[in-house]
């Protein structure tokens, strides 16, 4: 299962827990036909989520309070307030995927994930402006490490997202 699907399946167990009233876990199928199950903390707004799969388990924990865990050399902008993170674990394969605010310009933002990434030694290969979006992402592909930054924003305000992971074949 890729860890596309596990997202998938994970909005899937939102989204039928949301409708369930007080239902705070369940079971459920992807179209794959493998097992999972999901528990919502309502309090916290924390969701975890496991799937049996025929590479193993596969693990999400997403909320506003889950510890960040980055690769190391990268850290979040200085000052940032994450509005969301998600982790995602399957065997060898480990991603985060953040959302966060910063008071800074756009600019600076990306250009902070910019420069951890070359330092990585990640071969950018998208550098981008989308309207008021920018956005870079590359990989090393010596490590595995898959790295996206994508940000918005005003002269003293910016919104983002960050996903790192460690994708091996």
């Amino acid at each position: 299962m890729t860890i596309t699907k596990i997202g998938t399946a994970l909005g899937s167990a939102l989204l039928l827990a949301a409708c369930g009233g007080q239902e705070e876990s369940g079971e459920f199928t992807t179209s794959d036909g493998e097992a999972g199950e999901y528990t919502i903390d309502r309090d916290t707004g924390e969701a975890r989520m496991s799937v049996e799969t025929e590479e193993g388990t596969a693990t999400l924990r997403s909320g506003k309070d889950v510890p960040v865990e980055l690769p190391e050399g990268f850290a979040l902008f200085p000052g940032s307030r994450v509005t969301s993170n998600s982790l995602i674990n399957q065997g060898e394969r480990k991603g985060s995927m953040i959302l966060f605010e910063a008071d800074a310009a756009p600019e600076e933002v990306i250009a902070h994930f910019r420069e951890q990434a070359e330092a990585a030694g990640i071969d950018i290969q998208m550098d981008a402006t989308m309207g008021e979006s920018l956005m870079v992402a590359g990989e090393n592909e010596a490590e595995n490490l898959a790295f996206q930054a994508s940000v918005t924003g005003n002269e003293s305000t910016s919104t983002g997202q960050l996903f790192i992971g460690r994708m091996p074949e």
